[in-house]
This record gives structure tokens, sequence and C-alpha cells, in this order.
């Protein structure tokens, strides 16, 4: 049941609370950044393990793990063989997953505080560079797909599944607060701001984008690929489970697309 933390939220977001009959939050709240780390290194055997094996193997690659978090994943990956480096803009998660690389005692691995745009690298620094879940907030996908292909040697591979994308049942990334499908399409940002500040501490974004969302499509991805220099050597749209069909019709197939499957090469 919603406990009110405040006492005025507006008919359309009381419309919302209502349909969680229906639609009710994924669990209680976001995850602590100190369990954060565990999380990412247990989910690696699903996300990144699938990259491993595309490329038959990792040991002696340098790869850079793009926008890592609590370096959980990074860590994963340095076990098997590759000599990684996590980045990622938040300095928080950075000194999380540097604590979590010396608590497991992982050589091979280290972090760097990135800025948006651009990568704290040399030209040709890496083999691969394996990201998941991290382009959706990407403000700057031509820029930054640039700066990839710029650290990545000639012929090396930017692997990469992240989502759900803005315009998915889910786009607006807070399930804990509702999961509504299409909720931030129909109610807009407000109403689902002020259920979620029921929760939590109250936060106030003016747009969609000050909540870390850049609201790219599956067909914006794709015309940033072509302006980074990247070549595409698999760029697919990951449909809404049961939804392919959908995904793949023209004008709508955004509303049911989940997400993006790359294999891009420098």
């Amino acid at each position: 049941m919603l406990v009110f933390m405040h006492t005025a939220i507006s008919l359309r977001a009381r419309l919302l609370v209502a349909l969680e009959g229906l639609f009710p939050p994924a669990e209680s709240g976001p995850m602590s950044e100190s369990a954060q780390p565990e999380h990412e290194y247990a989910k690696a055997a699903g996300s990144y393990q699938r990259f491993v094996d595309e490329l038959g193997g990792v040991d002696g690659l340098r790869v850079l793990d793009f926008g890592c978090g609590w370096g959980g994943e990074s860590v994963w990956l340095a076990e098997r063989g590759a000599e990684v480096t996590g980045c990622d803009i938040s300095a928080s998660a950075i000194e999380h997953a540097q604590r979590f690389a010396a608590e497991r005692g992982v050589a091979g691995v280290d972090f760097a505080l990135s800025d948006s745009t651009r990568l704290p690298f040399a030209d040709d620094s890496f083999d691969a560079v394996f990201s998941t879940d991290v382009f959706e907030h990407v403000m700057d996908l031509p820029a930054v797909l640039g700066e990839l292909r710029r650290v990545l040697r000639p012929g090396g591979v930017l692997l990469t599944r992240f989502g759900p994308l803005f315009y998915s049942p889910l786009g607006y990334h807070l399930p804990w607060t509702t999961q509504v499908p299409w909720a931030h399409l129909v109610f807009g940002l407000r109403p689902i701001v002020e259920v979620r500040n029921t929760r939590r501490s109250p936060i106030s974004p003016g747009s969609w984008e000050e909540t870390g969302l850049n609201r790219a499509t599956f067909g914006a991805f794709r015309e940033a690929v072509g302006l980074s220099g990247f070549e595409a050597e698999r760029l697919e749209r990951i449909p809404v489970r049961g939804l392919r069909v959908l995904a793949g019709l023209p004008g709508v197939g955004d509303l049911f697309t989940f997400g993006v499957d790359a294999r891009l090469v420098a």
C-alpha cells in the first residue's frame, strides 16, 4: 500500500497510483550503492558472458567497460583474463568499483572517471569496448560514439545491449515507482515524479533529460552510429517480449522496441 509522505499530489498522479492494482511496482525502492557491485557481478554471467562468447574469449584483450557503474561487471571480466579499464561519470560509483576490486583481490582492472563527452584515454588504447544499459543515458550519442571509436584500435569492436529505450512501455526507468506501461507518455513527467516523491526524498526535474534519459529512439542511435564512423556489423532492435512484429512496424515500432543490440567495428 502506498504511504503518502507529502500531502498534495495531482489528480493525474492519483490516477496513476490507482492503476497500481493492475501494475504494481517491482520493488520497494532502488538498490543501495553498497549492494550494487555484487548485483552487477552476478548480472555479468548473463550480460557480459554473451560478449565473451562472441569474441571466443577475452584472455589478454584490452577491454574498456564503458559506463562501468559500480564495477561488478568489470571485475567479473578481469577474472576471465581481460585487461579491463572501467570508466564512468559518477565519482561515487568509481570509488565503490575500486573498493570492490580490492576486496576480491583482482588484478588487471583499473577504473577511471570520465566526463560526459571526452574519454581520458589515448587513441587505439583498446581491443574491445563492452557496455550494457548505458547508451539510453548518453546525451550526445554521436560525440560519445566517436570517442569510443577513437580509443579502439583499427578493427576493434564495440559490443553493446541496452534498454529500455524511452518510448518503450517502461522507458521512464522507475519500476519501483510504478510499472504502468507507457505511463510517461500518457501522464507526463510531473505525475510520475509526484508518485516517486511519495517514496523517496523529493526531486523536481524540469525535463526527462534531467532524470538522465536521452529519449533516443532506435533510429536516432542508428544515425549516431553512422555519424561516428563505426561500421555496424549488427544493429538490431530488441523487441518488447512477444511483440517482435509490432517493433518492426513503421511509425509505431518505437513503442514496442525495448532496446538495441549492436556490434560495431572501428
